[in-house]
């Protein structure tokens, strides 16, 4: 129990100090909402990357709506407008203290109202230069389609009770409710998975257990079974658990594709009794399965748990969507699946191969294969290799989420080793994978892809990266110019949070990095701001003063939801703009 409570401890520390360093990074005082939504934004990262919840946008919103309090500190719209995720935080200036129910339920009530000021058109009295503007008037659209609603509470303290039933009012909507307290995040954090386990009960589903074929016995070591799922059992399980179910290669898979799958629709309309003979099933994994025999000797599986999909996701949630949406049929669909069971402790080694090489209906190109593809290894181990001028210090790359910390709790075991690396590897001098996509996106003029949100961006890159050829490979030029780009776009953030933008930050970042490129035509030695390891104060200089400019400012893409920047009769616009449309 101590070991439990002091890993608590640790990551509490370390999330803290994540938000400090991010403080000090912007010499901001750091009081307040800010601190809140950088608490928000960095456990958000964590759960998008688990499947908890969808690529959400920060945004802070509070007001008075009728008689009740609303607050919402960051939301989703899914692309077809059918489920809309708010997040409200509950953040303590003493980290780790009880936050009882009446508290949570609060939260839940004032995140709702925001769905309620939006649906009766509060938008129409903002200030539309605001960016809860935009926020509210998206929720607005999607309200009159939406049949999914996700409230998600985050919170620095530790939950009292867990809450089955926050008393929601009904709002003609299907509403669910999360709560995510530094316990909960940190036996997530601490499991090294990209996914919260899952443990599914067949028993208590529709449709009961599944009849399956186990695989011959051998030596290997895992195991098989094959099995046919009804279509009403997929439906139900991803309408209960959702992104959760899928892996997280398959989950950007999903969102390089996003559309639903028009063959699986008109199957499951027009010929629902062929869905088995034409649909190629879905490839999954457990770390265990229940297993019974039935009077005839038949097995059947009970109830599994870690249940991942690696490899069919489209299916599963175009079945979901045909279901939900369209109201069709389902009785007489039927699907195959291969369910793999790997012990936990080689799911890491096995469920990369598994998702590589299964087949389905639109194959998952290599680029979809994220933390494991070969570039990030690559860039990775440069980064353990390059030191920075001087041999004193060197940048830090998490090539999967947590292994900063892991790092800095396996050397720092005593209070001098802690701070031993702490100045060799600042967090000042850490970034991630979806940082790279942002840093190298910007910098190469796609500002445009860096508005659409971190997940899909990072996307994106992966898709441009393939065109590269297996054969090409990051060396350290690469990695000098790459952390080159990282310092420029981390010294525009902090002069877009001294401008203290009412709206739209980090795409006046995105944009103002784009444009400093675009201008200069390559005439930036980045060299030398490897060297220095800063940019020069005239660069500095130049972009604070173009940021809030009247000649660089970020316009909201009806069609696509994207960002586009308006300059000088729209030059960099016609460079690389989206092709959203008018707007």
């Amino acid at each position: 129990m101590a070991d439990m409570r002091q890993e608590l401890v640790d990551f509490s520390d370390s999330v803290e100090a994540h938000i400090t360093s991010r403080l000090e990074e912007g010499d901001a005082e750091g009081l307040g909402v800010f601190r809140e939504q950088l608490f928000t934004e960095h456990v958000c990262g964590y759960l998008v990357e688990y499947g908890a919840i969808d690529d959400v946008e920060m945004c802070f919103f509070e007001h008075q709506h009728g008689r009740g309090h609303c607050k919402a500190n960051a939301y989703c719209v899914a692309d077809d407008s059918s489920k809309i995720t708010i997040v409200s935080t509950i953040y303590r200036d003493e980290p780790l203290s009880t936050v009882h129910r009446k508290d949570l339920e609060l939260a839940m009530r004032r995140a709702l109202r925001v769905f309620e000021a939006a649906s009766a058109g509060i938008r129409a009295s903002m200030e539309p230069a605001l960016e809860s503007y935009s926020m509210m008037q998206r929720l607005e659209e999607a309200a009159e389609s939406a049949v999914d609603c996700d409230i998600v509470v985050l919170t620095n303290g530790l939950a009292a009770s867990a809450i089955e039933d926050a008393g929601l009012p009904d709002l003609g909507i299907r509403l669910t409710s999360q709560v995510w307290d530094m316990e909960r995040l940190s036996r997530c954090a601490a499991s090294g998975r990209s996914y919260e386990a899952i443990s599914i009960d067949l028993a208590r589903t529709a449709t009961g257990p599944i009849e399956c074929l186990k695989m011959p016995e051998s030596t290997a070591d895992y195991g098989a079974y094959m099995a046919i799922i009804p279509g009403n059992l997929l439906f139900e399980l991803y309408d209960l658990y959702g992104a959760k179910l899928l892996e997280l290669n398959v989950r950007s898979f999903l969102q390089a594709r996003g559309k639903v799958n028009r063959g699986i629709r008109d199957t499951i309309r027009n010929e629902p009794h062929r869905f088995l003979a034409y649909n190629n099933g879905i490839s999954a994994t457990a770390e265990s399965v229940g297993i019974e025999r039935t009077d005839g000797d038949a097995l059947r599986i009970t109830s599994m748990e870690g249940f991942q999909v690696v490899n069919g996701g489209q299916t599963m949630a175009s079945i979901h969507r045909a279901r939900k949406i369209d109201q069709a049929d389902l009785s007489d669909v039927f699907v195959q699946a291969k369910i793999t069971v790997v012990p936990s402790e080689r799911i890491d080694d096995i469920v990369p191969h598994i998702s590589r090489y299964a087949n389905t209906q639109n194959r998952v190109s290599e680029a979809d294969f994220s933390s494991n593809d070969p570039f990030h290894v690559q860039i990775e181990r440069l980064s353990e290799r390059i030191w920075c001028p001087g041999e004193s210090s060197r940048w830090f790359y998490e090539r999967a989420r947590g292994q900063y910390q892991v790092a800095r709790a396996r050397r720092g075991t005593t209070p001098a080793r802690r701070r031993e690396f702490d100045a060799m590897v600042p967090t000042a001098q850490k970034f991630d994978k979806t940082g790279l996509a942002k840093y190298v996106n910007a910098w190469d003029q796609m500002p445009y892809l860096v508005g659409r949100g971190n997940q899909k961006n990072f996307v994106h890159f992966m898709s441009m990266l393939k065109r590269r050829g297996e054969a090409w490979m990051p060396d350290e030029a690469y990695y000098r110019d790459l952390i080159a780009k990282t310092i420029i776009y981390k010294r525009a953030e902090k002069i877009a949070r001294q401008h203290k933008f009412p709206g739209f930050q980090a795409n006046a970042v995105a944009y103002t990095v784009a444009l400093l490129s675009y201008r200069t035509v390559g005439r930036v030695d980045l060299g030398v701001i490897w060297t220095q390891q800063q940019v020069s104060e005239a660069m500095a200089e130049t972009m604070y003063e173009w940021m809030p400019g009247p000649r660089l400012h970020p316009e909201l893409c009806r069609r696509t939801q994207c960002h586009r920047v308006v300059q000088e009769g729209g030059v960099l616009a016609k460079r690389s703009g989206c092709g959203g449309g008018d707007s």
